[in-house]
């Protein structure tokens, strides 16, 4: 089961991302349980409660929404994405191949764009 853990941004989204991986990143065992993008936290129940990871955050200053249940034990579609059990992300299209001949500015930045598009975690 996959659990939403909202907490709302009251700095800039990057910021905020790596205050949250830097405190997620204290302790072990939410280190490899715990997915975060922007302002969510997506957590493997299987291997650690949703309580468990609101009071972490808390006792670092942080504050947690509810905790909201997503999808069912093989996976969800969050932000247009798929979430597997594992807390793999990916898309469901193909991955976007290079264009053969010359390539334009134009052409390069879309062709980034729409893979950076599959892979939400790239910077």
């Amino acid at each position: 089961m996959v659990t939403r853990l909202g907490f709302g941004l009251s700095s800039a989204p990057k910021i905020m991302t790596q205050i949250v991986e830097k405190v997620i990143s204290m302790d072990s065992i939410l280190t490899g349980s715990v997915s975060n993008y922007i302002d969510d936290l997506y957590i493997d129940e299987r291997a650690v409660g949703s309580g468990i990871v609101r009071d972490h955050l808390q006792q670092l200053g942080l504050e947690a929404k509810e905790p909201e249940r997503l999808g069912s034990s093989e996976g969800v579609r969050i932000l247009g994405l798929r979430v597997d059990k594992n807390l793999k992300w990916s898309r469901d299209g193909p991955i976007p191949q290079v264009k053969e001949g010359q390539l334009t500015r134009r052409d390069v930045h879309s062709f980034v764009g729409e893979l950076l598009g599959h892979y939400p975690r790239a910077g």
